[in-house]
């Protein structure tokens, strides 16, 4: 068949030749990185070499940022942006879910709602959570696509997760409903943020907060209308309850802390930098109050 002659003096192969035809177009592209690296790259990746032979010529990309991506060196950012701009699908059809740290931890296989946490290595070294919580499905679902973003192949699941086995009963879907609402406080906060910096909204923007707060108000109103008692009121003060919530909120901002350094995001870096600040200061504010519950419970205040 006939090469693609894009860039005088190389020769780039179209992604129907052979496989070792492709591997050498991935290699001279690439800086002479390595047919065998090339290769192996390719087996796990359908890189569409014609468009990025484009961006080359283009100086889009450089043949040494192309190099350091083939090779995994290159930042987990630029490894995102090229799975995203020049591979079409995975040869694997997805990254494969390990469960064996988890089964040996549990005994069990993973099932579920929770706080689902994972990581590429298996030594459990750089965990990370799932940005809600998730059924189990559906948290295989998430990792898969975020693995397929960063380039990655496995994906262990950690054995230190907050899990309702029971999916269909109301407290799995309260823990659900908590970590929803503690992600709708968040972006509110992010929003109001940079409006005050002055940025502004699309017009479509104003629908969907306004529906955003009908949607809220309509909850809270069917809740507080039951028998007119604040629900808050109705509960007994549980130290250890609140704090497991709060150190799961402290440990998700921590997460969304070292993705905003790895997306290069100064703003959301501060701004999650500052939010686990407040999150210690809750938690020693919990401290305190546990002492005053305790003391109260002894004197029968």
């Amino acid at each position: 068949m006939a090469s693609i002659d894009l860039i005088p003096g190389f020769e780039y192969f179209s992604v129907n030749e052979a496989s070792s035809q492709e591997a050498y177009s991935l290699h001279r592209l690439g800086d002479n990185l390595g047919q065998s690296v090339a290769a192996a790259f390719l087996k796990k990746h359908n890189v569409d070499l014609g468009l990025l032979t484009k961006a080359i010529q283009q100086k889009t990309i450089s043949k040494y940022e192309l190099r350091d991506i083939v090779n995994g060196t290159a930042h987990k950012f630029k490894i995102k942006n090229f799975m995203k701009d020049f591979v079409t699908e995975s040869v694997n059809e997805g990254a494969k879910i390990e469960t064996e740290r988890y089964v040996r931890s549990h005994g069990k296989k993973p099932k579920g709602y929770g706080g689902w946490m994972f990581s590429y290595n298996r030594d459990g070294s750089d965990e990370w959570q799932i940005p809600n919580g998730m059924s189990w499905p559906d948290a295989q679902k998430w990792a898969k696509k975020k693995a397929k973003e960063d380039g990655e192949d496995y994906v262990y699941v950690m054995e230190n997760e907050s899990v309702d086995e029971a999916e269909d009963t109301i407290g799995g879907l309260n823990k659900m409903a908590h970590t929803d609402l503690e992600r709708i406080a968040d972006y509110a906060d992010m929003i109001k943020d940079r409006m005050s910096q002055g940025q502004t909204l699309d017009a479509w923007m104003y629908s969907k907060i306004s529906d955003s707060v009908k949607n809220l108000n309509s909850v809270h109103d069917t809740m507080d209308g039951n028998d007119g008692v604040n629900e808050a009121e109705k509960h007994e003060f549980n130290p250890n309850e609140t704090a497991e919530r709060l150190k799961r909120r402290e440990k998700q901002n921590i997460e969304r802390y070292r993705a905003a350094q790895d997306r290069e995001d100064p703003f959301a870096v501060q701004y999650y930098q500052l939010r686990v600040s407040l999150d210690k200061m809750d938690l020693q504010r919990l401290k305190i109050q546990t002492q005053i519950h305790q003391l109260k419970q002894k004197y029968k205040k």
